[in-house]
């Protein structure tokens, strides 16, 4: 199993456990999903974003998928994550286990594989399109542009969360709202997307839609193109904060979306202030 997570400090890769056989428990959730469903939405939407038919992704199956402990369960460790080093899938699945508990509805045992599915896709996204990009400063690079690479990755999987309970009759009473992974992240994707919607014209979903092709062909967020668009559009030191913001930090995101001069983006903050739980504690241990 691997040791190390690319982006884990030493001190944090120190604070997992990496078992040597997953769980019964695990296993059993595990066995009740459906990976080939999931292998295939993925594959549906790369040939969407015009990935070239036939090309392969990579995909991981039951077998590159292991289980983790993070000792004492600490916020700042992540549920879940993609191990580039091995190729291979994480799960902490007693933290989240424990997670999905605090998270209505995913309370009870289907409910917990449901929670599950949206995990596995979202790390199956980062497995399928990070791989050949190892080094490689754009959406996937780890230690750079966390924060977009999670959004982006994370408002994806919810749509092929969403079709996959949609086409599995037992969690097709599940809603993938719920799940409250990388709330913010996502949010301040949304800034971002209506802002170069308003300034280049096009609707919404035309720019969502060009930026999950960035996501599949590994398109580098430091492009010259890309740059010039987004400089005219967004504040001047935006990318600068950007490269370097921790997933993990919900206040360091909010302050990226309220530098954005939302002014007609009042929604979104809304959204932002009620998914984040201002007025209450809230738990930032997210899946990777």
């Amino acid at each position: 199993m691997a040791t190390e997570r690319p982006g884990f400090g030493e001190e944090q890769s120190s604070k997992i456990e990496y078992l040597q056989e997953r769980s019964a428990e695990f296993n059993e959730a595990l066995n009740g999903l459906d990976l080939e469903l999931i292998k295939r939405l993925i594959q549906e939407e790369a040939l969407k974003s015009g990935r070239e038919k036939g090309s392969n992704l990579n995909f991981l199956d039951q077998g590159r998928i292991g289980e983790i402990e993070a000792r004492g369960h600490e916020s700042s460790m992540p549920i879940s994550f993609y191990n580039s080093a091995t190729n291979e899938i994480e799960v902490d699945f007693n933290g989240l286990a424990e997670q999905a508990e605090r998270q209505n509805p995913f309370l009870t045992k289907e409910g917990l594989k449901a929670y599950l599915v949206a995990v596995l896709i979202h790390e199956e996204l980062h497995a399928a399109t990070e791989l050949q990009a190892l080094g490689y400063v754009g959406y996937q690079h780890f230690r750079s542009y966390q924060v977009w690479n999670e959004g982006v990755t994370e408002k994806l999987a919810r749509e092929l969360t969403e079709k996959y309970y949609k086409t599995t009759a037992d969690f097709s009473q599940y809603d993938q709202s719920k799940s409250y992974n990388y709330e913010s992240a996502v949010l301040l994707l949304d800034v971002v997307i209506a802002k170069l919607s308003a300034a280049t014209g096009f609707d919404q979903q035309t720019v969502w839609n060009a930026i999950k092709r960035g996501m599949f062909e590994n398109t580098s967020l430091e492009s010259k193109e890309l740059q010039e668009l987004f400089e005219q559009t967004l504040p001047a030191d935006f990318f600068k904060n950007l490269r370097t913001a921790n997933p993990l930090n919900e206040t360091e995101i909010h302050t990226l979306i309220e530098k954005m001069n939302q002014g007609s983006l009042e929604k979104i903050v809304t959204r932002l202030i009620k998914f984040l739980h201002f007025e209450k504690p809230t738990d930032s241990r997210k899946a990777a």
